[in-house]
């Protein structure tokens, strides 16, 4: 097997992973949900309004706090939606699965054995500088 056979077996598993399907189940749901879909299309004017004036009138500090503070609301209103917030648990789920495989991935690049590896903060921290350029 190739290296790009491994990268699409491993894409593979990925997607068999229990923390995958439940991410994409959580994610689903949450775009399915009407209100948070309606909060979602205000975050998004919000932001649009903040472009245009931060672009057009940079000097108008007043309003751009005033659209900033209004999004942080709205941005911490819908994150603690029940269907948001398991949306958001699942992804940390799945974004610490792939720091993981990540962590494995950098630590054999640097010639550690994939086999006895060891998985760590301090391994992760090292890779997450790396990939900085720290």
């Amino acid at each position: 097997m190739d290296i790009i056979e491994s990268a699409r077996r491993l894409g593979k598993d990925i997607q068999a992973d229990e923390r995958y399907k439940a991410f994409i189940k959580a994610q689903e749901a949450a775009q399915n949900d009407e209100h948070i879909a309606a909060v979602s299309k205000q975050l998004e004017e919000i932001q649009a309004e903040f472009e245009k004036i931060a672009t057009e009138n940079p000097e108008n500090e007043e309003k751009l706090e005033l659209l900033h503070s209004e999004y942080i609301e709205l941005f911490q209103k819908v994150n603690g939606e029940p269907l948001m917030a398991a949306a958001l648990d699942a992804r940390s789920n799945v974004d610490n699965m792939m720091n993981d495989i990540m962590q494995i991935i950098y630590l054999c690049l640097n010639g550690e054995d994939p086999d006895t590896c060891k998985l760590s903060a301090e391994n992760l921290e090292r890779m997450q500088n790396s990939i900085l350029g720290i």
